[in-house]
């Protein structure tokens, strides 16, 4: 199992709609900017396949006291990372299976920047995804893929692919 996806742990205010198939969503744009609700609804991936299971880890960063001064620990941040494994199949319809998965590496669209540019507005941010399945919420980045193919037609078109998030 294993979709990395990264984000501070936290809970949306109101209760999510439950979705029995799971799905993946973009939350923000190239500028980290919300997305309007209609532009994630149409850039919504449904999984063909649920996953067998989700691997999720916390990790809190802590921060210490001064050499000099009384130990004292504090928390900074909690981050939490999800990964799983998925399958994606077009057997039936004879399409290409990676005109789906490509899909969900367009929202991993890592944090880049020009080198040769030095302009601020030049950068582009990841989208932050939204992962829903059940009564399961969770918000972060896609920071990892990796797809394989195992399954193609006689004509050599791919027509499964396991998508894994470490």
């Amino acid at each position: 199992m294993i979709m990395a996806a990264q984000a501070k742990s936290r809970h949306p205010n109101v209760q999510p709609e439950w979705r029995t198939i799971a799905t993946f969503m973009p939350k923000t744009d190239e500028k980290g900017k919300t997305l309007p609700s209609s532009e994630q609804e149409k850039s919504k991936v449904e999984v063909h396949f649920n996953p067998e299971s989700l691997d999720m880890s916390f990790a809190g960063a802590v921060k210490k006291g001064k050499k000099d001064q009384p130990a004292q620990v504090s928390a900074t941040e909690t981050t939490a990372t999800l990964s799983m494994e998925l399958i994606f199949d077009t057997t039936l319809t004879g399409y290409d299976v990676r005109t789906e998965t490509i899909r969900l590496v367009r929202m991993m669209d890592p944090t880049q920047k020009t080198p040769w540019k030095k302009k601020v507005d030049n950068k582009k941010l990841p989208s932050i995804v939204i992962f829903q399945w059940g009564t399961i919420w969770f918000e972060g980045c896609i920071d990892s893929y990796r797809e394989k193919i195992d399954f193609f037609s006689a004509e050599g078109v791919p027509l499964r692919a396991t998508s894994l998030f470490p």
